[in-house]
Formats: C-alpha cells, structure tokens, sequence
C-alpha cells in the first residue's frame, strides 16, 4: 500500500522542480509587454521631437543640405532610435517591471503531471523545432560572415551543430528526466536567442552600397559594434531572469 504522504510529497517536488519561483499571470503579463511597449514608444516619440532639424555645419560647399538647410543628420538619428532605443528601452523597462511585480511573469507552459509516451515525444519534438529555429538564426549569421559560396552547406551544418550540442546539453543536466530535459532545452535554447543579435551585426558588416554613377561599394555598417553588444548583454539579462 502506497503512502499518500509521500506521493504528495513527490508531486510537489515534481511542481517545484518544473514551476520554480512565484506563479506566473497571463493578464499581469500582458499588461507589463504593453506598460514596456507604451513607456518606450513614448520616450522614443519624445527622442524624435526633440531632435534638430536645423543644419548645423560650417562649410564653404555649397550643396542641397547647406542651401535648403536640410538636416540629413536627423533620418539617420530617427533609424537608430527606431530600431535601437526603443526595442532597448521596452525590454529594459519590461526586465525593471518583473522585478518589482513579480507575478507578472508568463505561466509556465510546462505541464507538471508525469508525461505518457505521445506526450513524451509531442514536448521533445517542440524543442527540436525551437533548437532548429534558433540554430537557422546562428547559421544565418555565420554565412554573412564567411560571404562564400557555401550558403546552404554552412546554414545547414551551423544549425544541426547547435541542436546537437544544446540536445546533448540538456539530456545530459536532465538525468533521465523528460520533464527536465524539456525545461533545460527551453533555458539553454532562451539564453542562445540574446546571442542571435551577433547575425544582425554580421549582416551589418557585409551590407554594401554599390554607386551606380561610378561602380564604387561603399560599406554600410547600420548597426554599431557597441549597440550589438550592449543588446546581447541586455536580453541575456532578461533571459537569464
């Protein structure tokens, strides 16, 4: 005869073990994404109207900018708000706001009871697909780099590394545990995300602008060095919350 004390025991540190810390809401959490989306759409709006638009430059050249006073400048500051303030701002902003309001975390989607066999298969297929969907996103920026003619093969070979490596990982800190191979897979393919920004300045690095009057490329690095890093570090941070 079995002791109810002990199953109960068993299934709470079965929970604890895949639910850690306080329980997560889904309205807590969406009204913190729209709190971050809201307060960095704001101090962005106020950023752009805050900006120049009057040339100032000493030149004896005399072109469009300096004869129309057109401040040039001001498209490319509007870019980096856009595309670097702002999403920075809204995960800084959504981290502070987890911290204070603890139960505005997402609930967690991993089910507590014990798996039966489909289930099994059903939550480690999804991290296959995850792990094949972050590692596409590392390859991706792996073949900007190298810029040859190997795409497919480079892509190809990148992507099944990384799910090899993070499903090797995973089974090995889950000790036989589905459960735990499904929550350490999620974690470690999470982490991995914040470096995926290292594509964005791969991609950054090869774009070229080719002048049609001459023929001459110019390199068009549209995300600095320091703003990938600092992004990496921030949604590493988050991630890691």
């Amino acid at each position: 005869m079995s002791d109810p004390l002990r199953t109960v025991t068993s299934d709470s540190t079965l929970h604890a073990d895949l639910a850690p810390g306080a329980p997560g809401n889904r309205a807590a959490a969406a009204l913190r994404f729209a709190i971050s989306i809201l307060v960095a759409g704001g101090a962005t709006g106020l950023l752009l109207w805050l900006l120049p638009r009057q040339l100032s430059v000493t030149t004896d050249i005399v072109g469009y900018p300096t004869h129309s006073n057109f401040n040039h400048q001001r498209y490319v500051w509007q870019y980096y708000s856009s595309v670097l303030f702002a999403p920075e701002l809204a995960t800084l902003v959504y981290h502070l706001i987890g911290l204070r309001w603890t139960q505005s975390r997402w609930p967690a989607s991993i089910p507590a009871a014990p798996l039966d066999e489909a289930g099994r298969w059903t939550v480690v297929l999804s991290q296959v697909a995850r792990g094949l969907a972050v590692g596409a996103t590392l390859g991706l920026g792996w073949t900007l780099v190298r810029a040859g003619s190997g795409f497919w093969r480079d892509l190809a070979a990148v992507t099944l590394a990384y799910l090899a490596v993070l499903l090797a990982v995973a089974a090995v800190l889950a000790r036989g545990s589905v459960e735990r191979f499904t929550r350490w897979a999620a974690q470690l393919n999470a982490l991995a995300i914040s470096f995926s920004i290292a594509s964005l300045y791969a991609a950054s690095r090869s774009t070229r602008v080719t002048v049609a009057a001459d023929g001459s490329v110019h390199a068009y690095r549209w995300l600095p060095g320091w703003a990938a890093i600092a992004t990496t570090a921030l949604v590493f941070i988050v991630v890691l919350e």
